[in-house]
């Protein structure tokens, strides 16, 4: 399964509105799939943007989210404007680019400081 970084985004957002810390919830994104969710909550777990639980069985992957971590609350708060985080996925094409967490780390400070600028002159 490929890593989807519209996905990583919108489990971030959910995990942040929906899930108070240290509670455990399953985490549902409409038009995804459970197998989808669920692998990428592992890879966000895995590169500690969430704090999870691996509930998996021989039915399958299956995780549980228990918070944001710090780096997850920072992509959360960086990814939030569905603007910005259009602008940032075009300038990462645009230069020719992976889809990386440190590219659209990088692409969104790019965009929200012209963003910034802009709205200040």
């Amino acid at each position: 399964m490929r890593r989807d970084m519209d996905l990583v985004r919108e489990i971030l957002l959910f995990v942040e509105e929906n899930i108070p810390d240290g509670e455990q919830v399953a985490v549902e994104i409409s038009g995804r799939s459970a197998a989808e969710v669920n692998y990428h909550i592992k890879l966000l777990h895995e590169a500690e943007f969430i704090e999870a639980i691996d509930t998996s069985s021989s039915d399958g992957d299956d995780w549980i989210v228990q918070r944001l971590t710090w780096k997850g609350h920072d992509f959360a708060e960086a990814a939030r404007s569905n603007v910005l985080w259009a602008k940032a996925k075009q300038l990462i094409v645009e230069k020719g680019s992976a889809l990386t967490v440190d590219a659209i780390f990088a692409a969104l400070k790019i965009v929200a400081v012209a963003a910034f600028t802009a709205a200040a002159t």
